[in-house]
């Protein structure tokens, strides 16, 4: 590992990054290269991903932020699964659909829900749960939808979204 893994790490791995800039990178670069000075770029990738999780825990005290940033930080380690080690991650990709979950901030008078969007999946466990609209706790509680059903071959491309919650008439609830 040297230079040359860093530059790798910034021109391609985190060239479109706009989550951990590339001043953090370098500087934890340089913690990580006194100690793995044998390690391979992916082992500094991965490595940097768990320091982020845990340095964001630590800092972040708003709760809708850290969960955010932690479903963001997930979704990277899901991309990196399946390019570099041809994983599904589909177990990481869970996690932050339900860290986005936990990030979607109350709307003042409105009931709001979350609304599962799987037209990029290409599974029929996917296409079943698509447009569902189920409320954030009991998603959570009672695990409406779970990214480890997945069945595409490409790994599980469904996302969620918050959305004001409508009574039988189309009408927004209030609370």
């Amino acid at each position: 590992m040297d230079k040359s893994t860093l530059d790798w790490v910034l021109n391609k791995h985190f060239k479109y990054d706009r989550l951990f800039g590339e001043s953090t990178i370098k500087k934890y670069f340089v913690k990580y290269y006194v100690n793995n000075q044998d390690g391979s770029k992916f082992d500094f990738i991965w490595s940097f991903y768990q320091y982020q999780i845990i340095k964001t825990t630590e800092t972040t005290s708003n709760i809708y932020l850290l969960n955010d940033i932690l479903s963001k930080i997930y979704f990277q380690m899901v991309q990196f699964r399946r390019k570099y080690d041809n994983e599904l991650a589909n177990d990481l990709m869970q996690l932050s659909l339900d860290c986005s979950v936990k990030s979607y901030m109350p709307v003042d008078g409105f009931k709001m829900e979350i609304s599962i969007i799987s037209n990029a999946c290409d599974c029929d466990y996917c296409e079943s749960m698509n447009g569902k609209k189920f409320d954030g706790n009991d998603m959570l509680i009672n695990k409406r939808y779970r990214a480890e059903k997945c069945t595409s071959s490409k790994g599980c491309r469904t996302i969620y979204s918050q959305v004001p919650a409508r009574d039988k008439k189309g009408k927004l609830n209030r609370i």
